[in-house]
């Protein structure tokens, strides 16, 4: 049980990032990260601090940056089934996938009843053999790519003599199938049996095993589905020891098995690369992670400031809160277990995302105004910038244009997204489903049965298209921007002039996550013993690159927050209180980093270059936020808002830029702009509360309306156009079309 002090001190974790929370200090007489070296290279690894003093990948940058190579080594996927004359249709992914698996595994059999290895010169049958060479030549590719992950996790899994133990599947991924989540979360009744009668599991076993699987984020297959931290200052990562094929290989269960070979390929990604992140950040048996909180505890104790009780009693506070964020990060958190309110609230969350979204691309037109922050004045008018910028919307524009004549033709469409700042962009993995718009807004908690529908949504009103314009605009300028930054250090460095200018490139830099002095060393080549110029080698090359692919990537992520378990209070990853968050992943992490970020540039210890390019974004975001609303209005109403006024109409323009974060909603609590008559306690206390979740808002407005139609007071033409500003912006635009008379009088 929590003390009011306690209770008191956790109130930041209502608008903190959970790692910075974890991390940050507890009172005057706690002083973490001051006392002790190693609690502060800890945090930033797990990306508990806003200004950083080291360089590196946080741990959930790892995994993206991992996945996202592992992609870009395979290529992309439409030009891989234009090869087999073939578009990237889910369908059509599907019917090559079968078939390549068909093809394989006959054969397969063909050599192993002759006792021999395949050769596909030979062995090759059905309707791929007319692509023979490119079916060769992607066999190849796959062959590749199954022994890089290999590679990846072998380094962590080796005996007392240094010998791998992890075992090898030869032809992995041409015969690898990942879980169908949506197959088995559409017909988990069937699944479970399954799992009861040809694995001899309990009613039970069989039931927690399937929760496990369709909650556990990046469980694709059963050696995923045991990881989760369930004790203090310990971290238990899911058995490793051998590699298995799992379910995919028996009958029974391949209706539950992803029939996309791509999906399957990517699945299997994220299986290695999750295992290689826990070994790299918390070690086997949990031995990186607990040493480091040992080491954090004698370091407080050596520091004077703690006795030996205080400090162990913050170690173990530390280990709790970091429990928590691992759990959050694998989807493990407070799980929701009761089957009747998992489902209530995944079909509540749905509805209100479709009815309660459909305008929320005009929201984020404030989201153009970061897209020039940190940038000089040369750097966003001169050469690329505001051009790289504006050519990244058009292309945006130009390709949904394009894919829409090619859906009325059936002609395939050009690719418009392979250069410039959207190849940039793919090549960071800002394109995957697990960095879009359902992520953004904090809607992935809908299910996995919603969550294409929900993607193929977000594109229809253009959110996930403004999103990827956006950060391919952003992408566009980093390469640029890092090298300028490098150079003004390493001009810096030989004359040994730190001029303001120098220390804010060399703190930028740091920000991004990226080695300022390494850098700027490997700009102007390394000097052996004797002073003499040399090459880099090929291991500082791929740290170097290792650091401009993680600085390109936070560098896009200043301007166009990606949620992440890290950065986003603890409350927003609780699916406890999803109802009240739902709509809130994107401000709740601009509220616990950009806000802060900008606050202490602007104020803190800004130079006056950051000051006046703050001072300008600022004022940028609030009067595109007055831009967005008044667009909104019209497109509701037909003018401007009839609701709001002086003062009021102010304050929702100004909230409108995000500015005032997710503590807008307490003063909407407490002085809401909406006045609602209540004639009890209870009654205002309730709409109240109701009135902060969207979907509950949603629920009541609707069972409203609909007693307006039947005690007569609304027409139900009146209370559709009501339901959503989706209808009620189609009632506006509809109003003055010329109405057809059929005879009628």
């Amino acid at each position: 049980m929590k003390t009011g002090r306690e209770l008191w001190r956790a109130v930041p974790g209502l608008w903190r990032g959970l790692t910075r929370q974890a991390f940050g200090n507890m009172g005057q007489a706690d002083r973490l990260q001051e006392d002790s070296k190693e609690a502060r290279i800890l945090a930033e690894s797990l990306g508990g601090n806003l200004q950083r003093s080291t360089s590196g990948a946080t741990y959930e940058n790892r995994k993206h940056h991992l996945i996202s190579e592992i992609r870009g080594k395979l290529g992309e996927v439409s030009k891989i089934l234009a090869k087999f004359g073939r578009n990237d249709k889910r369908k059509s992914r599907v019917e090559f996938s079968e078939k390549y698996y068909e093809a394989y595994q006959k054969a397969l059999a063909k050599a192993q009843r002759e006792n021999r290895e395949i050769d596909f010169d030979t062995d090759l049958e059905g309707e791929l053999l007319q692509y023979k060479d490119e079916f060769i030549a992607f066999k190849h590719l796959l062959d590749e790519v199954g022994n890089d992950l290999w590679q990846m996790q072998a380094v962590h899994t080796v005996d007392e003599f240094g010998n791998p133990t992890l075992g090898v599947v030869k032809d992995y991924l041409s015969k690898y199938k990942s879980f169908n989540k949506e197959a088995i979360e559409s017909n988990r009744a069937s699944f479970e049996s399954k799992l009861v009668s040809v694995y001899n599991m309990t009613p039970d076993m069989a039931k927690e095993l399937t929760d496990n699987i369709l909650r556990t984020d990046g469980a694709v297959n059963l050696e995923d589905v045991g990881f989760s931290i369930t004790s203090r200052a310990k971290f238990t990562p899911g058995a490793h020891k051998r590699r298995t094929l799992g379910l995919s290989e028996k009958a029974e269960f391949k209706e539950f098995m992803e029939n996309d070979l791509f999906t399957n390929v990517s699945n299997a990604a994220k299986s290695a690369v999750r295992f290689t992140a826990i070994e790299e950040y918390v070690g086997t048996n949990n031995e990186k992670i607990n040493y480091r909180l040992d080491k954090i505890q004698q370091e407080l104790i050596d520091s004077g400031n703690y006795t030996e009780d205080q400090a162990r009693e913050r170690v173990d506070r530390l280990a709790y809160e970091l429990k928590d964020y691992f759990d959050a990060e694998s989807g493990n958190y407070n799980r929701i277990e009761s089957p009747i309110l998992n489902w209530a609230q995944k079909n509540l969350l749905f509805v209100t995302t479709i009815t309660g979204l459909p305008l929320a691309t005009i929201s984020n037109f404030v989201e153009f105004a970061l897209l020039t922050k940190s940038l000089t004045w040369n750097q966003i008018f001169g050469k690329g910038g505001i051009n790289d910028i504006g050519r990244a919307f058009v292309t945006e524009l130009a390709s949904i244009a394009e894919r829409g004549a090619g859906a009325v033709t059936g002609r395939p469409t050009p690719t418009r997204r392979d250069k410039g700042g959207h190849a940039v962009a793919r090549e960071l993995g800002f394109f995957d489903w697990e960095v879009g718009a359902a992520h953004t807004t904090g809607v992935s908690e809908a299910g996995h049965l919603r969550q294409k529908l929900l993607d193929t949504y977000f594109k229809v009103i253009l959110l996930q298209q403004w999103t990827n314009a956006a950060r391919a605009g952003r992408a566009a300028l980093a390469g640029d921007y890092i090298v300028d930054k490098v150079s003004i250090v390493s001009a810096a460095l030989e004359s040994n002039e730190w001029t303001n200018e120098a220390v804010e490139a060399e703190e930028a830099l740091r920000n991004l996550g990226i080695d300022p002095r390494f850098m700027a060393e490997y700009t102007v080549n390394f000097k052996d013993a004797e002073g003499n110029t040399r090459a880099p080698t090929a291991e500082e090359t791929k740290k170097f690159d290792d650091f401009m692919r993680d600085g390109a990537f936070n560098f896009v992520n200043e301007a166009v927050a990606l949620p992440q378990s890290a950065n986003r209070p603890k409350i927003f990853q609780d699916p406890r209180f999803a109802l009240f968050t739902q709509f809130q992943g994107f401000i709740a992490t601009f509220t616990a980093n950009h806000i802060p970020k900008m606050w202490g540039e602007m104020i803190v210890r800004g130079t006056p270059a950051m000051k006046y390019n703050i001072f300008a974004t600022l004022s940028t975001m609030i009067l595109l936020g007055f831009v967005s609303q008044h667009l909104k209005d019209l497109l509701k109403y037909g003018k401007t808002t009839p609701y709001f006024e002086g003062m009021e109409y102010i304050r929702r323009g100004v909230g409108a830029s995000g500015l005032l974060g997710t503590g807008e909603r307490v003063i909407d609590f407490f002085f809401p702009m909406y006045q609602e008559r209540y004639k009890t306690t209870f009654g205002w206390a309730f709409g109240t509360i109701s009135g902060e979740s969207a979907a509950i808002s949603k629920g009541l407005r609707i069972g409203g309306l609909g007693a307006d139609v039947v005690t007569g007071d609304k027409g139900i033409g009146e209370a559709v156009v009501r339901i959503s500003p989706l209808t009620q912006a189609a009632a506006q635009v509809t109003k003055d079309l010329p109405t057809f008379s059929f005879g009628e009088k």
